[in-house]
C-alpha cells in the first residue's frame, strides 16, 4: 500500500508539471525595400572638373603653409615656402662666379681689340694675335656658363615658393608642416569651380546601355540631380566593370560628395523587394528562400527567385513585400516557425 501511494504521488507530480517556455532567439533584421535593379546603381565621388594637382618640382622641407582647405587662391599667389637656405647660398655664389667671370671676360675682349690694332699696324707676331683670340673666347664662354649656372641657381630659388596655377578653391592639402617631401610630390589641389563631374565604375552589362550625352538621375541623402554620361571607358575589368564619367548639370553636390548614379532610370521600377544579399539562404537541393519575422514574432520561410544582385543588395521576387522584416543575416541555422526577438538594424 505505501508503494502504491508513493507512485501515485509520482504521477501526479509529473501529470502537473508544465514544459519549459520556448526561449525566443535574437535575429538581426532589414526592412525590404522597394525593387530597384542593384545593377542599375554605381556610386561615385564628386569632383571638380577644373581640379589642379599642385606638385612640388624640386622638393624639400616644409617650411611655411600659407593657405589651408577652403581658401581663396588666385593664379600664381604663394601657397607653401620650402626652406631654401641651401637654395640661396648657392645663388649667392653663382652670382659672384657669373659677375666675376663676365669682368674678366670683357678684360680680355679689350685686350684683343688692343691686340687686334697692333696686329694690323704689324707690331706683334701671329702667335700672339691668335692667343689673345682664344683667351677672350674661352673667358667669354667660361662667363656665359656662369651666368647659366647663376640663371638655374635662381629658378631653384623661385622653386622654394610653391603656387597655384590658376584661381580658384584649395580642395586638399596633404602635406604638414615640416614634412619633407619628394619632388613630385601632391602637396595641394586646387578647385577651379568649374563644372563638377563624377567618375566612377559599374557593371558593364548596364553600362552597355548608355552613351554619351544621356541624362541619368543622381541622389544624395534624399536630394536629386541630374548628370550627362560624358565618357565611357572601352576596357572591361578582371570584375566585369567599366569606367564612365558623368558632368554634373543640376544638384546641390559639392566636390567631395558621395552620389548613386541611377544609370537607366527607366528600368529601375521592377517587381520583387531589394533585400541583403545575405539574407537569400539556399540549401543544398533546396530552393532559395528568405526569412521573415511574422507580427506575432516567428519565422517564416518564404521561397524567393534571385532576378540581381549588385552593390545595393539582392533583387528578390517572392512573398515578400517592401517593409516586412527580413532575416538580415545568420538565417542559414534558422528554421521554420522558430521565435525570435528581432533586432532592427541599419541597411
Amino acid at each position: 500500500m505505501p508503494v502504491m501511494m508513493a507512485v501515485a504521488f509520482l504521477a501526479g507530480l509529473t501529470g502537473c508539471s508544465r514544459p519549459e517556455p520556448e526561449q525566443a532567439k535574437t535575429v538581426l533584421v532589414v526592412a525590404a525595400r522597394p525593387a530597384e535593379d542593384p545593377a542599375g546603381v554605381a556610386i561615385g565621388v564628386v569632383r571638380s572638373a577644373s581640379l589642379h594637382a599642385v606638385a612640388a618640382q624640386n622638393g624639400g622641407r616644409v617650411e611655411k603653409l600659407l593657405v589651408d582647405v577652403g581658401a581663396h587662391v588666385r593664379a600664381g599667389q604663394v601657397l607653401a615656402m620650402f626652406d631654401s637656405r641651401a637654395e640661396n647660398l648657392k645663388l649667392a655664389s653663382a652670382t659672384a662666379d657669373a659677375a666675376r667671370l663676365s669682368a674678366v671676360a670683357e678684360e680680355r675682349r679689350h685686350n684683343f681689340k688692343r691686340m687686334d690694332a697692333l696686329m694690323r699696324a704689324s707690331a706683334i707676331s701671329q702667335s700672339a694675335f691668335d692667343a689673345a683670340k682664344a683667351d677672350a673666347r674661352s673667358t667669354e664662354k667660361a662667363a656665359a656658363s656662369a651666368r647659366d649656372l647663376a640663371a638655374l641657381a635662381k629658378r631653384d630659388l623661385d622653386l622654394t615658393a610653391v603656387r597655384s596655377p590658376i584661381d580658384g578653391v584649395v580642395a586638399a592639402r596633404p602635406v604638414r608642416l615640416s614634412d619633407t617631401v619628394a619632388p613630385g610630390t601632391v602637396m595641394f589641389e586646387v578647385d577651379g569651380q568649374g563644372p563638377r563631374e563624377v567618375v566612377t565604375s559599374a557593371p558593364a552589362a548596364a553600362v552597355a546601355l548608355l552613351q554619351p550625352g544621356m541624362s541619368l538621375r543622381l541622389r544624395m541623402n534624399g536630394s536629386e540631380g541630374r548628370g550627362v554620361v560624358t565618357e565611357i571607358g572601352e576596357r572591361v575589368s578582371a570584375n566585369s566593370s567599366r569606367d564612365i564619367r558623368v558632368r554634373i548639370a543640376s544638384g546641390d553636390f559639392a566636390p567631395g560628395s558621395v552620389v548613386e548614379i541611377v544609370l537607366a532610370p527607366d528600368r529601375t521600377k521592377a517587381a520583387g523587394a531589394l533585400v541583403p544579399a545575405s539574407a537569400v539562404i539556399a540549401p543544398a537541393g533546396t530552393a532559395k528562400a528568405v526569412f521573415i519575422v511574422t507580427a506575432d514574432g516567428r519565422l517564416k520561410r518564404v521561397p524567393v527567385s534571385l532576378k540581381a544582385i549588385g552593390s545595393a543588395g539582392a533583387l528578390v521576387d517572392g512573398a515578400v513585400r517592401p517593409g516586412d522584416r527580413v532575416v538580415a543575416a545568420g538565417a542559414s541555422f534558422l528554421t521554420d516557425g522558430m521565435a525570435v526577438k528581432p533586432v532592427l538594424t541599419a541597411r
